[in-house]
């Protein structure tokens, strides 16, 4: 009995410590926001093109527009294309991010500056390794020795242009990094495990309870060079914000 009683009381106490340590950490390491990627919209950058039926193959109609709104594409092939700006001295790394999934197909095409095409596509319902959590769907550009010139996407039957989010990220703005956990006995103070937590990390922000309420830990912050720390004091209930 004392046992089953004990286990509940321990998840309570030590649920809260993990989700404080969680959000602390994900601060600290400064998770870049999609919009430090660069956004493909109609217009700026994408020209669009509209075929009345469902274009059989993968070559696009011309002209491309690069004004105005398409239209007529419900029942038939939406042509979005976006030509890249030359990038000196940065890795075509490069990724595709598409927020939709409201269509039967959708083809992506990477051309290069050698001539090179290189497609991906997929169907609704089947997304296959492309699917990303929040309804995403990713299409890498393969690495070449030439540069990736041109994007162009093609969405059979899509539902509404004016609801599709597309970027454009590289590799680093896009890879996920890896939270740290370190769980702690209730007797001991959260602040000693900070130091641990915060080692080789770089970031902009450093978020922290009253918990981690140091002097010594203010120091350690300090010496990372993050724009902003909020921690919040043991005395107080308001945020003791220390800007550099």
């Amino acid at each position: 009995m004392m046992c089953e009683s004990l286990m509940p009381r321990l998840f309570r106490t030590i649920l809260p410590l993990l989700c404080m340590i969680a959000c602390m950490v994900m601060m600290a390491l400064g998770w870049s926001s999609p919009a430090a990627a660069e956004m493909l919209r109609i217009g700026h950058p994408l020209c669009h093109a509209v075929s009345q039926a469902v274009a059989q193959g993968d070559r696009a109609p011309s002209p491309f527009a690069c004004r105005g709104a398409p239209l007529g594409y419900q029942k038939g092939t939406l042509w979005l294309r976006a030509t890249l700006p030359a990038r000196a001295g940065e890795p075509d790394d490069l990724s595709l991010i598409v927020h939709s999934s409201r269509f039967d197909r959708l083809g992506v095409a990477f051309t290069y500056a050698d001539g090179a095409v290189e497609r991906q596509h997929v169907r609704s319902g089947d997304f296959g390794p492309h699917w990303r959590a929040g309804g995403q769907l990713a299409f890498r550009a393969p690495r070449r020795d030439a540069a990736l010139t041109a994007v162009t996407l093609r969405f059979d039957k899509v539902a509404s242009a004016r609801l599709l989010r597309i970027r454009l990220v590289g590799e680093a703005q896009k890879a996920p990094r890896r939270p740290r956990f370190i769980i702690t006995p209730g007797q001991t103070g959260d602040v000693t495990q900070a130091p641990a937590l915060l080692h080789g990390q770089e970031g902009g922000v450093v978020l922290a309870d009253k918990a981690y309420d140091s002097n010594a830990l203010r120091t350690i912050i300090a010496k990372m060079g993050p724009k902003r720390s909020y921690l919040q004091t043991a005395a107080v209930r308001s945020p003791s914000r220390m800007t550099r």
